[in-house]
């Protein structure tokens, strides 16, 4: 009575009962004392026991439907290819299945390998999906690694080539795909090979520009120093200032 382990009392009272019929009969006058007393203590025993599994398998009963409605949910889920999210209730729903406790112990069996197929179908199912896209990335990379090789040989050795080429290296660019952690990077490095040739090109423009401008001033120095008496040498040198201007290539479009 003082035990409130009321499994294992129900253990213990069971065994006492299996040793109360073994004894065997009293004395016929003890009959009525021994049984009353035997009697007024199981009866409560029995009433706390069965009030206890009584309400244990009613929790059991409760625990089984939730555990169904995983099971259902979890079946629901088990095709989806929202990988993150789903793998994500997935885990939720796990730790919920494990917070539960247990059914009755059949039940829980059938329910749990119920439970655990669902899971495999959709992990098995991820993690055939992630090893593709490794494989992808990896592809992707070593892709990408090779097209900031080709630009850079083509900046060092040919720039107007590079230019030249720079929507068909571009588009293999977006044709190999995802590179993933390292993609950024290989992005990083690929468009500073053709910044690095823009750069190139707007700094010589800019010598260009300043070029074009001295031969400006000397055709101005020239005009304003001009003896015609003496035509042939000027058109010489407005002939050599010509030639220099034609070969002095691009500058900025805004100055021209």
């Amino acid at each position: 009575l003082e035990n409130n382990d009321l499994r294992e009392v129900s253990r213990l009272f069971k065994e006492i009962r299996h040793r109360w019929k073994d004894i065997g009969m009293v004395p016929h006058e003890k009959i009525e004392e021994i049984n009353s007393r035997f009697h007024q203590t199981a009866d409560e025993l029995n009433r706390r026991c069965t009030e206890f599994f009584d309400a244990l398998n009613k929790r059991r009963d409760e625990i089984a439907a939730a555990k169904e409605a995983l099971c259902a949910e979890a079946e629901t889920l088990q095709a989806s290819t929202a990988w993150n999210q789903t793998a994500e209730r997935f885990k939720e729903m796990q730790k919920q299945w494990r917070e539960l406790g247990n059914a009755r112990h059949d039940v829980e069996n059938a329910l749990l390998q119920r439970f655990r197929a669902s899971c495999d179908v959709f992990f098995n199912a991820r993690r055939a999906f992630l090893d593709e896209l490794n494989q992808q990335r990896t592809q992707a990379v070593a892709a990408k690694k090779a097209l900031c090789e080709e630009a850079q040989a083509l900046l060092d050795s040919y720039p107007a080539e590079l230019n030249r080429q720079s929507k068909q290296l571009w588009d293999r660019w977006r044709e190999a795909g995802s590179a993933g952690r390292e993609d950024h990077k290989l992005y990083e490095t690929f468009k500073a090979i053709f910044d690095s040739y823009h750069d190139q090109r707007r700094h010589e423009r800019e010598d260009h520009l300043n070029r074009k401008k001295e031969l400006c001033l000397e055709l101005k120095e020239l005009l304003s120093s001009a003896d015609t008496a003496k035509i042939a040498p000027l058109q010489k040198r407005m002939s050599e200032i010509q030639y220099q201007w034609d070969r002095v290539g691009q500058i900025p479009r805004e100055q021209e």
